[in-house]
């Protein structure tokens, strides 16, 4: 009931988007648009499930706060094809959990690891500009955070450059501790501020 509820809102919207502001998505991108909706806020993609010993457990994932003097950043991006644009986001908090800066924009890139990549090098520039001490940086793109970790991964060539650069800012900034790959459900905040963007 709820998917078809999504759809039909969906529906609804696209025929808005035609008949007031004259624009158009393909079917391709109103199937992907319901999917990744329907897949963030369904109550069931909100909580893991674990079995053991034949008993249910459930764990709630949340964002959790960095150590004690340290900057936690979290970025995302929201991608829908080559031929939109597509947006990111990031946001750095103490470890307290109160807001320091945070910055949204668009850019146009070929695929989904191409816009994680200039992600990481945009918010890696505005730490170096700003001169951002004791820093975690954590993404919701496994491929890439740990090509940035060192580990083996399969990241396209394109993107290694980009990636490349954003190591080298790591190193500028000063006591910059590490990336970290994190959950998509504990990077809620970067997922909204990308699809803003």
């Amino acid at each position: 009931m709820t998917l078809a509820a999504t759809k039909c809102w969906f529906i609804w919207k696209e025929r808005c988007l035609r008949v007031f502001e004259n624009k158009t998505r393909t079917t391709e991108q109103l199937a992907l648009a319901i999917s990744r909706h329907f897949a963030y806020w369904h109550p069931e993609n909100r909580v893991t499930t674990h079995e053991t010993n034949n008993i249910t457990q459930t764990r709630d994932i949340y964002w959790n706060l960095p150590a004690v003097n340290t900057l936690k950043l979290n970025r995302d991006t929201s991608w829908l094809s080559e031929i939109t644009n597509d947006g990111f986001g990031f946001i750095i908090r103490n470890w307290i959990g109160t807001f320091q800066a945070a910055e949204i924009g668009w850019c146009r890139t070929f695929s989904v690891e191409e816009a994680e990549a200039l992600a990481l090098l945009r918010a890696t520039q505005c730490a170096t500009k700003n001169n951002i001490q004791n820093l975690v940086i954590e993404g919701d793109n496994q491929a890439t955070i740990w090509y940035l970790q060192g580990k083996a991964t399969t990241v396209r060539w394109k993107c290694i450059a980009i990636l490349e650069e954003v190591k080298l800012l790591a190193n500028q900034l000063v006591s910059f501790l590490v990336f970290q790959y994190v959950d998509t459900r504990a990077n809620k905040v970067a997922d909204l501020l990308a699809k803003e963007g």
